[in-house]
């Protein structure tokens, strides 16, 4: 991944992969979560911007990050959507530090509007659902 990142820079750069190296929701902080750590350090240290992870039944929007998880305005954005159509899960662990919005009952996607310079983002509950998510930054 970090030969790929180098080959191929970019201002506003996203990476995704399946499991989310950090969670507040039922995987939290378990070998799940821990094993992609790396490459969220990797990711971290080459600069991406967006994360993209699902596994979690759940939506949890997190602060910019650095590569051990604290906040950075510098760092890398991590979004988990796993809000898709299976069942969704409750959280059993309290929000972590970094979270910025979470909601675990809501169906829904992401809809990314990737720009020179920046993003915006906006979750899209399904009918009948009051959730939203929705904001805007500066890539690094």
């Amino acid at each position: 991944m970090r030969d790929e990142l180098r080959a191929h820079p970019r201002r506003c750069t996203i990476a995704y992969w399946h499991r989310p190296p950090f969670s507040s929701g039922r995987y939290g902080d378990t070998r799940d979560t821990k094993r992609v750590r790396a490459l969220w350090q990797v990711a971290v240290e080459e600069g991406v911007d967006i994360v993209l992870a699902g596994h979690e039944h759940s939506y949890e929007r997190f602060v910019p990050m650095n590569a051990s998880g604290g906040a950075d305005p510098r760092g890398a954005r991590l979004f988990i959507v796993g809000t898709g159509g299976a069942h969704l899960r409750p959280y059993h662990r309290p929000r972590l530090p970094t979270t910025a919005v979470r909601n675990a009952d809501t169906w829904g996607l992401l809809r990314l509007n990737l720009r020179a310079g920046g993003y915006d983002w906006r979750f899209l509950g399904v009918r009948g659902r009051r959730f939203t998510d929705r904001g805007t930054a500066t890539c690094n």
